[in-house]
């Protein structure tokens, strides 16, 4: 709707309309509800636009002044509202009194946004061949609400997948090797043997050894027995550690010590067989080799008591 708008005091209403001022020098009220008002002429300080409050409307000036009293006032430029001017840039403003725009000064005569500005991006509109820059009055923020309640606990989560198997770990050291178990009971006597067989007397000599006898014939069997009995008893070392499952170089070596002694031992069976002279013998010479061996006449031996 276009009008030459209000002259001594009068009061025009626009409701939920676009309303086109045309005319200049006037005075009196503009009453906007929702609606748009343009003012196109010029020298209109007696002109009020009046933006009632609850509503939201806007102010467009063709022209602006920069002398503020040569401009329309507003009442109750409140959150929502706007003002617009051909190609104007963003307002200043300081929430009350005078706001600086398109080049000159509007006074803002009541406003319930005091502190507010504009938001930093506008609309446009045009009206009779002219583009307006619209810049909307932003509300001041306002306090921090309190926290809200605290929400109800969710539904709890399916069980994630077994994760996989970590890798083995490193071997553990050692340990220190045990004490020494404690020495075993004795065992009990043997049975007593047999007697040996009487010996004889022959061309009316007796028994009694009269053999000389060398170093070989007396080392070199004991040599055997004491190596035949070392051996059984290395051979059980070897046989209870492979059992166990000890040290295979351990087990290594022993072995080859044993291989050692038995070639060592056949050496000296091969060698150590002694003789004797015996004058009671029937030829003379009497021999003594293994244990096992032994001529009859040893059992016959005279014996001390200690």
């Amino acid at each position: 709707m276009t009008t030459g708008g209000p002259t001594g005091g009068a009061t025009i209403v626009a409701t939920n309309e676009t309303l086109i001022v045309t005319g200049s020098n006037l005075s009196g009220t503009i009453d906007l509800y929702n609606a748009t008002v343009v003012v196109e002429g010029t020298n209109n300080g007696g002109l009020t636009i009046n933006m009632a409050p609850g509503t939201v409307n806007s102010l467009d000036l063709l022209q602006v002044s920069n002398n503020a009293g040569k401009n329309p006032s507003v009442e109750h430029f409140n959150a929502g509202d706007s003002i617009g001017g051909v190609g104007a840039g963003l307002p200043s403003w300081n929430g009350s009194g005078q706001l600086s725009f398109d080049g000159g000064r509007v006074t803002i005569d009541s406003s319930n946004q005091v502190g507010a500005g504009f938001y930093s991006n506008s609309g446009t509109a045009t009206f009779d061949g002219h583009t307006y820059a619209v810049w909307t009055l932003d509300p001041p923020k306002g306090g921090t609400g309190g926290t809200g309640s605290t929400g109800a606990t969710g539904a709890t989560g399916s069980t994630g997948a077994t994760g996989s198997t970590g890798a083995t770990g490193a071997t553990g050291a050692t340990g220190s090797t045990g004490a020494t178990g404690a020495t075993g009971a004795t065992g009990a006597t043997g049975d007593t043997g047999g007697h040996g067989h009487t010996g004889s007397h022959d061309g009316g000599h007796d028994s009694t050894l009269t053999t000389s006898i060398d170093h070989n014939s007396v080392v070199g069997p004991l040599k055997a027995m004491f190596l035949q009995t070392q051996l059984a008893e290395l051979d059980q070392v070897v046989h209870s550690l492979e059992q166990a499952g000890g040290g295979k170089q351990l087990v290594a070596d022993l072995t080859t010590i044993k291989s050692l002694a038995e070639s060592l031992l056949a050496r000296i069976n091969q060698s150590s067989t002694g003789s004797a002279n015996d004058p009671n013998h029937s030829s003379g010479v009497g021999t003594v080799g293994h244990v096992d061996e032994r001529p009859g006449w040893i059992d016959h031996m005279p014996k001390h008591d200690s």
